[in-house]
């Protein structure tokens, strides 16, 4: 659905998704598919650091087990009341007896049509096993920072290039007003024996 609120924002260095629901609409906040082949009867568990705008705001994953052609075959729903104060929540989610299993779809937010909830979440993590590890980032948000860093190293060496070449070039203003400065102090003593 679509909530009053759907943002990305930054708390302390590190990106949030802010969700605000309307609470006139079940299952409101983003999804995420997932391509990988999963497993029926296989458990998989969903980790994330949550928090609510308020006291008593209630946070919700949805999985939709999904067939190879995306049609949904099943549906399993966990709600976690939260409070300003960020805490990892896990739940582990059991793939349904269907031959037919291929991928799901993950949906984070809020699902609450009468009730109007607020929520933050980070870290968010869906994982083969019974078992939540530690949040690590992805490869491609690696190389993204990587990147980055690449730029600003090289932004700082053309810097360094550019304020190293206009040291030089007033080096050689200098040289060149010294030279000019004996010259003229040398024809001022010349002119001045001469007399």
């Amino acid at each position: 659905g679509s909530p009053s609120i759907r943002e990305y924002v930054t708390i302390n260095n590190k990106k949030w998704c802010h969700i605000k629901g309307t609470g006139t609409t079940p299952r409101e906040g983003v999804a995420q598919s997932i391509g990988t082949q999963l497993k029926q009867d296989t458990p998989y568990t969903f980790s994330a650091r949550v928090k609510g705008a308020i006291e008593n705001q209630y946070f919700a994953v949805g999985v939709y087990w999904l067939d190879a052609s995306g049609k949904t075959l099943a549906q399993s729903w966990r709600n976690f009341k939260t409070s300003p104060t960020e805490e990892v929540v896990t739940h582990t989610f059991t793939a349904p007896s269907n031959n037919n299993i291929a991928k799901a779809n993950i949906m984070l937010g809020v699902n609450d049509s009468m009730a109007v909830y607020e929520v933050y979440f980070t870290d968010a993590k869906f994982e083969k096993g019974n078992k939540a590890t530690d949040w690590t980032p992805a490869p491609e948000d690696l190389e993204e920072r990587i990147t980055t860093v690449t730029d600003v190293v090289a932004t700082h060496t053309t810097e360094l290039g550019s304020i190293t070449s206009r040291v030089d070039s007033v080096e050689t203003t200098t040289t060149t007003l010294n030279s000019g400065y004996k010259s003229i102090d040398e024809r001022v003593k010349s002119a001045e024996h001469k007399m």
